[in-house]
Parts: C-alpha cells; structure tokens; sequence
C-alpha cells in the first residue's frame, strides 16, 4: 500500500480532477447549504488517498464508519483501475443496496456481487456500501488507486 498520493506527485491530483468525476461528486457531496462558495463549484474535500494491491481477503466492511440512514451519503470511494480485478486476484465484492441498511456489515453474508473491472475503469461507490475484496488466489497485482471524497465538514482521514 503506498498512502497520501496528494503529496506524491501533482499527476496525482491532477486526475481527480476530471471533469466527468467532479460532475458526479458534486451531484454526491456538495452541500447546498454552504454559502461561502458558489454552487457550481466543487465543496466536498479529499479525505484519503492512496495505491493498493490486492493480498490477503478483505472482509466486508463499511468505510463510512457509522451506517447512517437516509438517501444522502458524507463520504464516496472512487477507484481508477491500474490493472485487470477478476475472480482470481481478488477483485472487489459489494453487497447491492446495502448502503441503505444503515446497520454495519453482517460478514457471514454470502450474497455478494464481483466488480470486475479493466485498467482504466473508474469504480465509485457510497461508503456506506458494504464492500471488501476476493482472496487472491492468482498471486497477481491488482493495483487500484483509491481516493475518498467527504463533505467538507468530515474530518480527513489522513493528515492532508
């Protein structure tokens, strides 16, 4: 795992500003009650970021930390596919409509869907979806890089 990609290189800021992916997370996150900014302008904030491979099975989990109810979420993932995530080396695995649960994840579930996915795919997701990953029993990379974005008064989970 390589953390805080922000302070690595500016290429590495400079793809999260893709204008397809700032539509959608303003759609997602923007707080229309913030008055210090104009409305067509991005308000959430970078919370973490940073490149992962696949290893050892991830279990179901939440990255919002508290499954809150309700139709809106405070925090997205966003994942720009590096390398092939198939069956074998561990691709990502969610729980469909689970974001509205607002309970934390039931591990024993054994009703999850595979996101297969190809270099240069975006995969975003609510945090609130329960989400972990395959056993990698390919022993290949699947490299990913994972940024997650958060209304701007969620505190960062990373020093910025």
């Amino acid at each position: 795992m390589i953390y805080n990609l922000q302070a690595k290189d500016k290429h590495f800021i400079d793809i999260l500003g893709d204008p397809f992916l700032t539509s959608v997370l303003m759609q997602m996150l923007n707080d229309p009650y913030y008055r210090f900014l104009p409305p067509d302008v991005p308000n959430y904030i970078l919370s973490y970021y940073n490149a992962r491979s696949s290893g050892e099975k991830l279990d179901l989990h939440i990255d919002s930390v508290i499954p809150v109810p309700g139709d809106r979420t405070w925090s997205m993932q966003v994942a720009f596919i590096l390398e092939e995530q198939t069956l074998e080396n561990g691709c990502t695995i969610v729980v469909p409509g689970s974001h509205h649960s607002a309970t934390y994840t039931d591990r024993s579930l054994a009703r999850v869907e595979p996101i297969l996915a190809g270099a240069g795919d975006l995969v975003m997701w609510d945090s609130r979806l329960w989400h972990g990953t395959r056993e990698n029993v390919a022993k290949r990379s699947r490299w990913a890089l994972i940024a997650t974005f958060s209304m701007w008064w969620v505190k960062q989970a990373m020093n910025m």
